[in-house]
């Protein structure tokens, strides 16, 4: 699926720090309730970006490569 046209990649001190605040308040690898939305009011970014990175959470050089680029049409 191509990216969105005019998004802005997360930069990578961003994506680990969230991923750190999600390791901090997550209990036994499960998100707490709420700690999504309180992430999202924190870091400002969207609800998906946020669970891609806690889907990453496993693999930290995923966390700093650069954003796939725009396909080409």
């Amino acid at each position: 699926m191509a990216r969105t046209l005019g998004a802005k990649a997360i930069p990578a001190n961003t994506c680990v720090a969230v991923a750190g605040f999600l390791a901090t308040r997550s209990k036994e690898g499960h998100l707490r309730y709420g700690t999504v939305s309180l992430a999202v009011k924190v870091f400002r970014i969207s609800r998906a970006a946020i669970k891609q990175i806690w889907a990453l959470r496993n693999d930290p050089s995923s966390l700093v490569l650069p954003r796939k680029a725009y396909c080409r049409q």
